[in-house]
């Protein structure tokens, strides 16, 4: 947790660690990456007193969100849920509140609460019933998400967004810059030809973050020989439970979105992603029912007499009817990504760029927000105590304060991951008998609930930053 003292801004000790008569391309942090992450790091650096002075750019290769009210309350997009959705834990709905934008989240009345979670496997043989009347999450749209974060950054006058623009060279990481010297700063250009220097670079961009390559850092990664596919399906009633299946070539998942839809992601081997492609929308809806209603037999011995002898899932999971796919299907590589460190000199990654992990329990994007709420503290801290925002103390202290708890986090999938895809008879056996033991013992869901919840290191920075306002 950090400490942070009581201060004014208007000290002169501090005065001295901001870009005193900036020139138009000189910033304090420059962000590359305008998705969800780096646009909820901008709204916090722009919303906290002590880095509200702090000149920000924005930088991002695609073209900039429509607004809400020109998108999603118009006729721009349609009524029915976009593709790509995240399932939202209370630490991120905490965070949420912070920026303000929350509220309008909610007036949309397109983002979906969830109090039950049902996890069962394809052998029938075991399975955990996950129900907290507090709320689990949110199922949201990304792209509502963006939008909204979008409009926020509008409102902090110390932050330029340059979109349609991308990273194209970077001179100096690497190099000694711990002096505070503008000539010791990041030099950057741009796909559109501006140029800037900047006391600290901050890699949002993604998974190929090309800031990640140009750093001296290392990093481990595992291909899972598995893609995510993705599409919105309508049932014949409001769904309000998300519901995932194991089977034997992946996690199937239905999450609820708002009216009678729900969004599909299923993790599975690439030449069966390609043969759902290639799937009429009928057979792809059959393909889907079967998956989630059918029992399926094996040839194992030891398993046959496990789903005679303990039965779970037929008298205790009902999930619903699929009747119509609504958008077009969408498949991705899945693989685990986290770097050693995420720090260099002046630089730093959150996000994406720092770690990527299996969809299958939904944390993905929540790390990110994390890593935004851990980084964002950290630079106040910086500002508040005279340091500059730059220095590798002040980085230090967000990965001391994030790469251990997302090396755990990733960890945890990995191993569920790897034990969920494996067919071998023991393997499935025990699996099966874990699921049950857990879902018998209240005291252990109630810690795997918390777990999902969000770090309470998360509350506590949270809290730093509220201290502030």
């Amino acid at each position: 947790m950090f400490k942070l003292h009581k201060t004014i801004l208007k000290n002169s000790n501090l005065k001295r660690f901001f870009s005193s008569k900036k020139s138009i391309n000189n910033y304090d942090a420059i962000i590359v990456g305008a998705g969800m992450v780096g646009s909820t790091l901008a709204t916090l650096l722009g919303k906290s007193p002590l880095t509200k002075e702090l000149k920000i750019g924005l930088i991002e290769n695609s073209k900039e969100p429509l607004r809400v009210s020109q998108g999603f309350l118009s006729n721009k997009y349609s009524d029915l849920p976009q593709m790509r959705v995240s399932a939202i834990n209370q630490s991120t709905i905490s965070l949420f509140e912070f920026v303000d934008i929350w509220s309008k989240l909610l007036e949309t009345n397109r983002i979906k609460p969830f109090k039950q979670m049902k996890v069962w496997d394809w052998t029938d043989i075991g399975g955990i019933d996950f129900v907290n009347n507090e709320g689990l999450g949110y199922i949201i749209e990304n792209d509502l998400i963006s939008s909204l974060l979008n409009e926020r950054i509008d409102d902090f006058k110390n932050i330029t967004k340059f979109y349609g623009d991308s990273l194209e060279e970077i001179e100096n990481i690497n190099e000694n810059q711990e002096s505070n010297n503008q000539s010791n700063w990041i030099k950057i250009k741009t796909k559109n030809g501006n140029e800037f220097t900047t006391r600290l670079l901050i890699g949002a961009d993604g998974v190929n973050s090309l800031i990640r390559k140009k750093m001296k850092v290392g990093a481990f990664g595992v291909t899972y020989n598995q893609c995510g596919l993705v599409c919105t399906v309508e049932l014949a009633n409001e769904n309000n439970i998300a519901w995932q299946r194991f089977l034997s070539t992946g996690p199937l998942a239905l999450l609820p979105l708002f009216d009678n839809y729900s969004s599909i992601v299923w993790s599975t081997t690439p030449i069966h992603a390609e043969k759902l492609l290639a799937l009429s929308n009928n057979r792809f809806i059959d393909e889907l029912n079967k998956s989630f209603q059918n029992s399926f037999q094996t040839d194992s011995i030891i398993v046959k007499f496990a789903q005679n002898l303990l039965p779970f899932t037929q008298a205790k999971v009902s999930p619903p009817i699929i009747l119509d796919v609504k958008s077009k299907r969408l498949t991705f590589p899945l693989k685990l990504n986290h770097c050693t460190s995420y720090i260099d000199k002046r630089t730093v990654l959150i996000g994406d760029a720092a770690h990527s992990i299996h969809p299958l329990a939904g944390q993905g994007v929540n790390l990110g927000f994390a890593d935004c709420i851990s980084l964002a503290t950290s630079i106040s801290t910086a500002v508040e105590c005279g340091e500059d925002i730059g220095s590798i103390q002040t980085l230090e202290r967000y990965e001391k304060d994030r790469l251990a708890a997302n090396a755990i986090m990733l960890s945890g999938v990995h191993l569920l991951q790897r034990l969920f895809n494996n067919n071998f008879s023991p393997i499935i056996l025990a699996r099966n008998i874990g699921l049950n033991t857990a879902n018998t013992l209240s005291l252990i869901k109630e810690q795997l609930i918390q777990q999902a919840q969000g770090d309470s290191l998360n509350y506590e920075n949270l809290n730093l930053l509220k201290r502030n306002i």
